[in-house]
């Protein structure tokens, strides 16, 4: 299935929320365009260390929404669905949050955003029947970190993984047999990794319930 990866492989279990990934940066970013990118077919995941900073806490499989908090707003960073392309959020994004009484907070530079929103909302807009495929708790309001797919178009050498690190980002993993790159990135710096010298583009990390990899 091209542009998502297995649970089972990132060691994700839907009523565990157990997926983490680091936000280190506290800089809020200004708002920029982020550059388009090609559809790619995607590579399997490696597995993906934890870290205690966040979780994949409302992602959807198979309908289950047993692990969901039924009351109260919550503050979540929705992944938008893309596919294998790399987009910004859109007015008909914003719309369909906002027609379910949600606020968007921040709009990132790949297809992500930023919203609060009532708990027992996230139904609706999560999963098949809305339009994020997952969305990430947000423990502090004040860090704007994505996790990202860098796609190279050529061997990613020490000389790439620093020039990304002197942007902010934070490496998690690469494929084994492709030149891409799993890792979070500032949101800020999202037009400066575009620009480094062999990426062929970033996108927002994909996820899925398929399990068949």
């Amino acid at each position: 299935m091209f542009g998502y990866f297995s649970l089972s492989i990132l060691g994700l279990a839907v009523s565990a929320s157990a997926c983490r990934s680091a936000a280190p940066d506290a800089s809020q970013p200004p708002r920029k365009q982020a550059p388009s990118a090609d559809a790619v077919n995607s590579p399997v995941t490696p597995p993906l260390p934890e870290s205690p900073s966040r979780d994949v806490r409302y992602f959807m499989c198979g309908g289950d929404f047993s692990h969901l908090p039924t009351s109260g707003r919550v503050v979540v960073d929705l992944r938008l669905r893309s596919k294998n392309e790399n987009r910004i959020p859109t007015d008909d994004d914003i719309r369909a949050v906002t027609a379910l009484g949600g606020t968007v907070l921040h709009p990132f530079n790949v297809a992500v955003i930023r919203v609060e929103i009532d708990a027992a909302a996230l139904p609706q807009i999560v999963g098949d029947r809305g339009i994020s495929d997952y969305a990430l708790n947000v423990p502090d309001l004040s860090v704007y970190d994505v996790p990202v797919q860098i796609f190279f178009t050529r061997a990613i050498t020490e000389a790439d993984r620093a020039a990304l690190r002197r942007v902010g980002v934070s490496e998690i993993g690469q494929v084994p047999t492709r030149p891409i790159l799993y890792a979070n990135a500032p949101d800020r710096s999202l037009p400066e990794i575009q620009r480094i010298p062999g990426v062929e583009f970033a996108r927002a990390r994909a996820l899925s319930c398929e399990s068949d990899f």
